[in-house]
């Protein structure tokens, strides 16, 4: 089973008026199934950074990132419309990751398996029934 979180050679440079700010430089991350991390670094290190890249909240400026080893830069466009809908980055978080199998996806595709929107509930659903397949396997 691949690792359920990859992050290789992840870049992140933000661009202000008053020029470039590379904030993350070649990061590398991998967290093995099970395993509980903390991050610590200084402030401005780019520990947030990290963990919306993480998320999928953001996309890298370079490297990759692969959940459950799915190159997440392959995932569904809705990846990339996850920062522009504030108030739905929950629930399509959860729908992309239960696209991909990943089982932390279950508690956020359950509620979205109720949600007033019949195409939401529909793939909801489905990711849910992928997901409980891939866990009796």
């Amino acid at each position: 089973m691949s690792e359920p979180l990859v992050l290789r050679d992840v870049r992140r440079v933000y661009r202000t008026e008053a020029g470039e700010l590379p904030v993350l430089r070649g990061a590398e991350l991998t967290l093995h199934a099970g395993e509980i991390v903390a991050l610590v670094a200084p402030s401005g290190a780019g520990k947030s950074t990290l963990l919306h890249l993480a998320g999928l909240l953001e996309k890298p400026d370079g490297g990759s990132v692969f959940v459950l080893g799915s190159d997440a830069g392959a995932l569904p466009a809705l990846i990339g419309a996850l920062s522009h809908r504030q108030g739905n980055l929950r629930r399509e978080a959860a729908l992309a990751l239960g696209e991909i199998g990943a089982p932390a996806a279950a508690p956020a595709l359950e509620i979205a398996a109720g949600d007033p929107d019949p195409e939401v509930r529909k793939t909801a659903r489905a990711a849910l029934a992928r997901l409980r397949t891939a866990g009796a396997e």
